[in-house]
C-alpha cells in the first residue's frame, strides 16, 4: 500500500500534530520531551525524517507497525506513553497516509536520550482489526475520529490501576489542575444542552456558545488539532458523542 502525504497530513493535523514530540526550541516534531512516572523516564523520540536521529530510513510500513503496533524496525516494543493503542485503530489507507505525511517532514537532527525503563513494555496486540478505509460520515465517523485522536485520554476516569475506567467513557476527569469535562449527553454534562452544530463551531473555533473563548488544555488540543477539521468532520464528532451512553458526572 502507498501512502499519500497529503491525507496523510490531515490525520497528522487532526491528531494535533503528534504533540509530545514537538520541540519548542528546534519548531519541529524533533523529540527530547521527557516524561518521568513510575514506568521510569521515557524521551519522546525524533520522528523528522532525519536519517540519523529522526525516521528518515524507516519505510512507510516500518512507521505504520510503530504507529499501530508500537514497533520499532528492529522488533522491539515502544512505551505505551506513545498512543499507539489509540493510533491502532487507524484504518490501512489513514495509517500509511500518515506515515507518507511523516516521511515528508524536513529533517531536523536532534539525538534523544535513550528511555530509562523500570521494565520492558510489554507486546501490544489490538482488541480489534483496523478497517482498511475509515468511515467516511456520521456518527461511526465521529468514533474513529474520537478513537484515533485519543479525546478518552484525557476525559475518560482511570480506575485504582490506572487503566482507563470503560463503564465511564468520556465521563470527565481530572486533568492536571482542572477537570476534563464529561463528554456524554448527561443532564450533568454541559453538552447535554448543546446542539451537535454548537459542539462542532466550538472544535472548530475554540468559542463557547456564550462568546468566551476556551483556556487550559483543550486550547492546545483545539489550536493544534480540531481547528483543522473539516466541518463535515467536527459535526460527526458532534454526532457520536450525542449518540453515547449517557453517564453521571462525579
Amino acid at each position: 500500500m502507498v501512502g499519500d502525504p497529503t491525507r496523510g497530513g490531515y490525520i497528522f493535523a487532526i491528531t494535533t500534530g503528534c504533540g509530545c514530540h514537538f520541540n519548542r526550541d528546534l519548531g519541529a516534531p524533533a523529540g527530547g520531551n521527557k516524561f518521568e512516572g513510575p514506568f521510569g523516564v521515557v524521551y519522546a523520540p525524533n520522528i523528522t525524517s532525519d536519517p540519523e536521529t529522526g525516521i528518515g530510513a524507516w519505510s512507510e510500513t516500518d512507521i505504520v507497525n510503530a504507529l499501530r503496533l508500537g514497533v520499532r524496525p528492529d522488533g522491539s516494543q515502544l512505551h505505551p506513553i506513545m498512543p499507539y493503542m489509540a493510533l491502532s485503530n487507524l484504518s490501512d489507507q489513514d495509517a500509511y497516509d500518515l506515515a507518507a505525511a511523516l516521511k515528508q517532514l524536513p529533517p531536523v537532527v536532534n539525538a534523544v536520550p535513550a528511555s530509562e525503563l523500570t521494565a520492558p513494555p510489554a507486546p501490544f496486540t489490538p482488541a480489534r482489526t483496523p478497517p482498511a478505509v475509515a468511515p467516511t460520515e456520521g456518527v461511526e465517523r465521529g468514533a474513529y475520529i474520537v478513537a484515533v485522536a485519543n479525546c478518552g485520554r484525557c476525559h475518560t476516569p482511570r480506575g485504582a490501576n490506572g487503566a482507563p475506567d470503560m463503564a465511564r467513557f468520556l465521563a470527565g476527569a481530572p486533568l492536571q489542575d482542572t477537570i476534563a469535562p464529561n463528554l456524554t449527553p448527561h443532564a450533568s454534562s454541559n453538552i447535554s444542552f448543546l446542539t451537535e452544530e454548537q459542539i462542532a463551531n466550538f472544535l472548530l473555533t475554540g468559542i463557547y456558545d456564550d462568546g468566551t473563548p476556551v483556556e487550559g488544555p483543550m486550547k492546545m488540543i483545539i489550536d493544534n488539532g480540531t481547528s483543522r477539521l473539516t466541518e463535515a468532520d467536527a459535526l460527526a464528532i458532534a454526532q457520536y458523542l450525542k449518540s453515547l451512553p449517557p453517564v453521571a458526572s462525579e
